[in-house]
């Protein structure tokens, strides 16, 4: 279980990376690696490519527009997704063109809040129809921040694949961000596929 073929010769992995990708792909992953820039988005663009090649779709969310516009660029360009297969979802993208990216892109890279108010609209945001979801960020995933709904409904769905990502290992138990209760571990969270 190498590089999937849809990253070969397009980037250098190292050995931790590939022991991290390995375990991805068997159950939902929490990656916490500070700092940034030690290849958190390496591994999960070798998961996103391993879910594509087999057919599946990707949900990959990040919290800021920068962020989403970044990853959507270095994912594209990495895995060789055209637009009509790669599309990115802000607060700017009018609800109208996100209506067929979310039934025709195997990848869509957008910000939660999007996610979760075209859930709550209806229509087609089918988190159903995806095989992984990653979340950029996971550390914010407290309280009523939008991940902590999306992971609710889409664990639901039952085999599916979650991975999520942080340089932040955050702090004592109790001790949330913004006065938040920080959970010891999250309902469902560990559950592999079945």
């Amino acid at each position: 279980m190498l590089i999937p073929s849809l990253l070969q010769g397009k980037i250098e992995v190292r050995e931790y990376q590939v022991n991290v990708f390995r375990e991805a792909l068997r159950q939902n992953t929490l990656i916490v690696l500070p700092p940034t820039g030690l290849g958190k988005t390496v591994i999960a663009a070798m998961v996103a490519a391993r879910v594509l090649e087999e057919g599946g779709r990707v949900l990959f969310m990040a919290p800021t527009r920068p962020l989403v516009q970044q990853h959507y660029r270095s994912l594209s360009q990495l895995l060789g997704l055209s637009e009509r297969e790669c599309s990115y979802f802000t607060g700017e993208v009018d609800t109208g063109d996100r209506r067929e990216r979310w039934v025709l892109s195997r990848l869509i890279v957008s910000t939660p809040q999007v996610v979760a108010n075209d859930i709550r609209s209806g229509g087609d945001a089918d988190i159903s129809r995806f095989s992984l979801l990653v979340f950029d960020e996971a550390h914010r995933a407290v309280g009523n921040y939008a991940y902590v709904s999306i992971a609710s409904s889409f664990l639901e769905a039952r085999r599916r694949l979650v991975l999520a990502m942080t340089a932040s290992p955050g702090g004592r138990q109790g001790e949330g961000r913004g006065g938040e209760e920080e959970p010891r571990h999250r309902e469902g969270y560990n559950q592999g596929r079945e």
